[in-house]
Formats: structure tokens, C-alpha cells, sequence
């Protein structure tokens, strides 16, 4: 091959795309080629594929940028035909052409840079990057990039993330949405995803049915199966239900939840849905790289006429509801009535009366829960003598902080409690000091919470805050063994896992939280272990919590850690404290 044509043209393989995947222009197979080399008179900055359905016959192209594969899913193709590809290498002085020798002018120093076009830039090294985009600096003139200005293009996004994304680094690209998925190339950018990683397929929802009615108040909504033709593993799920199909409306999301365990099914919260209502659901998937699919089509369907728990429609249960005008739980000096600021509760002998206060337009539901009917076992308290309330009000304006009163005919213990679908079961009042504040004789707390915050379980600040709550279980000093040096178990002492899962209240980041507890804290080696992680960790945690690639490896690496200390806390409070309480 002489330096005059410099083409470097080579056939890789024929590839038969058989019709046995039955799935038109989707392929889950990529070509791949060793990178030409460059040398002192001509360097490849890129590559193109062409490919048709004979020897030679190249009818389309694709302009892969830098890199040295190419996703077959991402190209035209369609089944049972065999097509045949080829492969050629380029520099930037001819793109469009065979492979040709850069020419530098006023090249004293032969670094194949002209000499006022460094001096313009005041550098002096070829292999240099004084603008720590990824590119040196003869990359940065053969591209005719700035080699001091990393964003050459002024698009919010580095010339080297562009060119190893397929991107032209010369062109405001931003907007656009080169891998389909939904975001544009600059959320992606942003977001440390990339844009050659192929999206999963979008979800097909299952149940309930689309425009199904009669449907229960708490539903369990189930999709197919996951699919990524790359294969990567399905790590996260977001779902969302609404009370207009478009989903344009942020007032109009009911629910909006991302689950790292119910991948494919969930049972929808109490409170969620209103009887005799039309509702919207949609789901999207994520990849083991944050790479998300397309939402699902909508389905509809509509909820039962009538709660049976509550036939008359007043917000409270019938088989638990109190008679009116028998108790005066708030103190006041009068009987309680029902109203839209104020419900009555029992739960066996205890009556449960909850008042709105600050910002909170009106109290819509209250009910109590036996926590037995909550399967999940870890972090649940071994004392949950009153259940657990759970209530629906609104607010002044959605995103409001609202305050409420629960009042109490005993009292309760001094510790609040709260279990929802994403943090499972922890100690609200140790996580949140602040939010949580008991009467002198515990027959009343009155709680702070956020529309859309930590206090609500339909995850969207929509001006309705619903919560799963309750008093009850063993001081902490009991659970700690009294050691006292429990880090600040207030949900920043695990700093990886809560950079990793977005949440120091996150259930797999209270499952690591207690085994630093129950067990890193006990011996005097194992907490000089704990003391080191504080001190170095941190900067760890930054580093993760602003990639979301990173965060969603160490999500996967995590996985044995926290089974093994989910292990190691069930035996704790199975057998050893039993044990303790038992001799004392």
C-alpha cells in the first residue's frame, strides 16, 4: 500500500442476519475491527463501515467517529438477508475519501502542526492535552479543535466525550438524540451515560389490563419481561400512574416510583387511588449503565365504585371508625367531631384521633394497619403495640412541608416508625430528629412532612401527602447494645451505599447501616475500621454520587455485602437478642 492513496479499505466478515430472531431491525450482534495505527504522516481519527447485500456493493454507510465497533441493531438491516460489510479508516484531511497524508505548513519543529497555529495557542507538545478533554494536541488539529478550550463547539459538552460518543465536536449537537432513548446527548452527557449504549426495549405493561375496570384500590401492576439485545442486566424500574393520559400535567402524577427489587410488579400503597376513577399507568426500565428505555404506552383502567372498607365515603374504615362526640382526644374541652380537618380511629382499645395543622388543607383518609400484614421483615420493630396509621391529606401547595397531630386516648412510646415500598422499615424520628416531636406525656406527636419528600409514599410533589406510620419499638440503646458509638446513624454514615442507592434512608443502605451497628461497632478493631472509612470515604462517595454509570456498578457491587449483612442482622435480632433479654 503506497503513501500516494494511504486507503485502507479491508473486508472484516460477511454476516448472515438469520430470520431465526424473528425481529425486524433489531439485531443483537455487533461488528468489530483492530484500530489502524497511526504514523508520522498521517493519523486516523476515524472510521466508517459500509455495508450492502453484495461482495463490493456498499449501498449505505455509517460514520462511527473514533471508535472501533458498531452495533448492527443500530443500523438499517433487515432479516433473513445477508449482508456484507467493509471497513475503512480515515484521517481528517479527507473524510470523505481514502485515507490521506496530513500536510503542515511552517512546520519548523516537523511535530505536523504548523508553527502559528501552536504558537496561536501557546503550545508546544503534540502529545500534550492542555484542555483535559481526552484529545492531545495534534488530535485537536487534525479535528481543527480548540486545544485550550475543551468544549470547542460551545454545547455544554466535551470535545472528547463527543468524539468517543460519535458526535462532531464542531456542531451544537445538543439537542439531539442520537441513541433514541428520550434524552437528548447533552442530558446524557450530564448524566455520565453515553450515547452508544443501546437503551433497553421499551416495557409492555400487563396488568391491569389496558381500559380493565372494577379494578381493586391497590392493584398489582405487572409488565413483560425485561429485554436489552446487549444484554445488560435490568437494575431499576420507574412507574407512575396518573389522572390524565398524557402525563404532561406534574400536578396530575399520582404515584412516581423507582424500585430496585420490584422490577416488573408492584403492588400499588394505600391511599394511592380514589374508588370509581380512572387512572394512567407507565413504567421504563433501566440497564445495568443507567441506559433507560422509551416509557410504555399508557394503559387505563378504572377502580371499584365503592371501597368496601369504607361503603359511606368518609375517610375512615367502618369496622374501625369512632362514634362521634364520645372522646375528647385533642384536649380542647369538647367532644370530637369528624371533619375535613380532623379523623377518628381505633385500634383495639386505643382510640387515634389526627388533626391537620400547618399548610394542610384537609384530612381525606385515616385508617389503622395490623404491621403483620407487612411481609417485609428487616428493620421491623419488635414493638408496634398501636400499628401503624395511615393517612391522606392535602396540602396548600404541592411541595408544601405540612405539619400534623396525631393524638393517642394512652400513651406511646417515644420513637416513630415508618415503612414504605422504597426504604422499607426505618426509625423516622432518629432519621429525622427534627420532624418528630412527642408531647411531655406521649399522648400526642406532631409530625412534619414533605409533600414529595421523606414523609410522603407516592414520591411526587403533587399537593397530597400519603403516610404509613406508627410509635412503638425497642429504644435504641437496646438494639445498639448501648455501645453508644453508632456513627451518625441519622443516614450519613454509609457513604458509598448512599451515593450508590440516592438516599441515606434507602432500605439497602439501613440494612448496611445496621450491620455497622449491630456488628462493625462491637469490637474496638471493627470500629477503628469504621473511623478510617469516615475519614477517607467521603471523597469516594462524592466522586460516585455524581456519575450515574458508577453509582449503578457499585448499586451491582454492593449486592453481596448487603445480603450478607442482611444475614447477619436477621440472626442478631433472631437469636442473640432474645437471648439477651432472656438472661437479663
Amino acid at each position: 500500500m503506497g503513501k500516494s492513496s494511504y486507503r485502507l479499505i479491508f473486508f472484516i466478515s460477511i454476516v448472515i442476519v438469520s430470520s431465526l430472531l424473528f425481529i425486524p431491525s433489531s439485531f443483537a450482534a455487533v461488528l468489530r475491527w483492530s484500530p489502524v495505527e497511526s504514523n508520522e504522516t498521517c493519523v486516523v481519527v476515524g472510521y466508517k463501515v459500509h455495508y450492502g447485500t453484495a461482495p463490493g456493493q456498499y449501498t449505505s454507510q455509517k460514520d462511527v467517529g473514533a471508535a472501533t465497533s458498531c452495533d448492527l441493531g443500530l443500523l438499517n438491516l433487515l432479516p433473513s438477508v445477508i449482508y456484507y460489510f467493509s471497513v475503512n479508516a480515515y484521517s481528517i484531511a479527507n473524510k470523505n475519501g481514502p485515507l490521506s497524508p496530513p500536510i503542515a505548513y511552517n512546520d519548523a519543529d516537523n511535530d505536523r502542526m504548523p508553527d502559528d497555529w501552536e504558537a496561536n495557542y501557546g503550545i508546544n507538545n503534540a502529545f500534550s492535552d492542555p484542555d483535559l478533554d481526552g484529545l492531545d494536541n495534534i488530535t485537536e488539529y487534525f479535528f481543527g479543535t480548540s486545544p485550550i478550550d475543551d468544549d470547542s463547539d460551545d454545547d455544554g459538552m466535551d470535545d472528547g466525550w463527543e468524539m468517543q460518543n460519535d458526535l462532531d465536536p464542531l456542531l451544537d449537537d445538543a439537542n439531539d438524540d442520537i441513541d433514541g432513548d428520550g434524552d437528548s446527548n447533552l442530558e446524557e452527557f450530564n448524566n455520565g451515560t453515553g450515547v452508544l449504549n443501546r437503551p433497553p426495549e421499551k416495557p409492555e405493561l400487563s396488568l391491569p389490563g389496558n381500559f380493565f375496570s372494577n379494578v381493586a384500590l391497590r392493584p398489582l401492576l405487572k409488565t413483560a419481561a425485561f429485554v436489552d439485545y446487549e444484554g445488560n442486566a435490568h437494575t431499576k424500574t420507574k412507574w407512575q400512574i396518573s389522572s390524565e393520559q398524557a402525563f404532561n400535567n406534574s400536578g396530575s402524577i399520582l404515584f412516581e416510583l423507582e424500585t430496585y427489587d420490584a422490577l416488573t410488579s408492584l403492588t400499588v400503597p394505600e391511599f394511592i387511588l380514589d374508588p370509581g376513577k380512572i387512572y394512567y399507568w407507565r413504567v421504563r426500565f433501566f440497564d445495568v449503565l443507567n441506559g433507560k428505555s422509551i416509557w410504555s404506552d399508557p394503559f387505563a383502567f378504572t377502580t371499584m365504585v365503592t371501597n368496601p372498607e369504607d361503603p359511606d365515603d368518609n375517610g375512615v374504615p367502618d369496622n374501625i371508625e369512632v362514634m362521634d362526640g364520645t372522646i375528647d382526644l385533642n384536649g380542647d374541652g369538647s367532644l370530637d367531631l369528624s371533619s375535613n380537618a380532623y379523623k377518628l380511629v381505633s385500634y383495639g382499645m386505643l382510640s387515634i384521633g389526627l388533626e391537620g395543622s400547618n399548610r394542610v388543607k384537609s384530612v381525606i383518609c385515616l385508617k389503622t394497619i395490623d404491621p403483620n400484614t407487612i411481609s417485609e421483615s428487616f428493620g421491623k420493630p419488635n414493638n408496634l403495640d398501636f400499628g401503624l396509621i395511615q393517612f391522606k391529606i392535602n396540602v396548600d401547595n404541592p411541595g408544601d412541608t405540612a405539619d400534623v397531630v396525631i393524638y393517642f386516648s394512652e400513651p406511646v412510646g417515644n420513637q416513630w416508625y415508618k415503612y414504605d415500598l422504597i426504604n422499607g422499615w426505618r426509625e423516622y424520628s432518629k432519621d429525622y430528629p427534627n420532624n418528630v416531636q412527642f408531647s411531655a406525656d406521649r399522648k400526642s406527636v406532631r409530625l412534619k412532612l414533605m409533600d414529595g419528600g421523606p414523609g410522603d409514599s407516592d414520591g411526587v410533589a403533587n399537593g397530597i401527602i400519603v403516610d404509613p406510620s406508627g410509635p412503638g419499638g425497642l429504644p435504641s440503646s437496646a438494639v445498639s447494645g448501648g455501645s453508644g458509638g453508632g456513627g451518625d446513624g441519622g443516614g450519613g454514615g454509609c457513604f458509598i451505599a448512599t451515593a450508590a442507592f440516592g438516599s441515606p434512608v434507602e432500605k439497602h443502605v439501613q440494612v448496611l447501616k445496621d450491620f455497622r451497628d449491630i456488628f462493625l461497632l462491637k469490637s474496638n478493631m471493627r470500629r477503628a475500621f469504621v473511623t478510617e472509612y469516615y475519614k477517607y470515604f467521603p471523597p469516594v462517595a462524592d466522586v460516585i454520587a455524581e456519575n450515574s454509570n458508577l453509582r449503578a456498578s457499585v448499586r451491582v457491587g454492593l449486592i453481596p455485602l448487603i445480603v450478607f449483612s442482611y444475614v447477619i442482622g436477621i440472626c442478631w435480632k433472631k437469636y442473640f437478642l432474645p437471648f439477651c433479654f432472656k438472661v437479663l
